[in-house]
């Protein structure tokens, strides 16, 4: 080893310095991990491995179902259509197109003339039943 080292050397230095303090980051970032992860409930423990097997299926569906289906805004009981079409991620325009085309539940009550409302309870039947 020279003491004067090239450019491409010191850099090709620094590259694995900087490689080695990465792998050490990450293994202490999955060291971190593993400790956070929480001990088997004893219940599970011991289960069937069928049953568990089918536990997570389960638990992994519902997951699926719980992404799919926006949280409606828990402190309303009732939506008015642009509140409801904002709550479920959709336009008002579709949400009309579905009421429409039946594929939408009515209305549960009409304030004034002509403004539909729903009740919360009335959503979340329907949400059910899409499943």
């Amino acid at each position: 080893m020279s003491l004067l080292q090239t450019p491409f050397e010191v850099a090709r230095q620094e590259r694995e310095l900087a490689d080695r303090r990465r792998h050490e980051e990450a293994e202490r970032q999955a060291r971190e991990a593993v400790r956070a992860v929480p001990a088997p409930v004893p219940a599970v423990q011991g289960l069937d491995g069928k049953i568990a097997e089918r536990l997570v299926v389960v638990l992994e569906r519902l997951a699926a179902a719980l992404e799919r289906h926006p949280d409606l805004p828990s402190e309303r009981l009732a939506f008015r259509a642009e509140e409801l079409a904002d709550a479920l991620g959709v336009s008002r325009r579709a949400l009309d197109r579905d009421r429409s085309a039946g594929a939408f539940p009515p209305p549960s009550r009409i304030i004034g003339a002509k403004t539909p409302v729903w009740s919360r309870a009335a959503i979340e039947e329907w949400l059910a039943t899409r499943k």
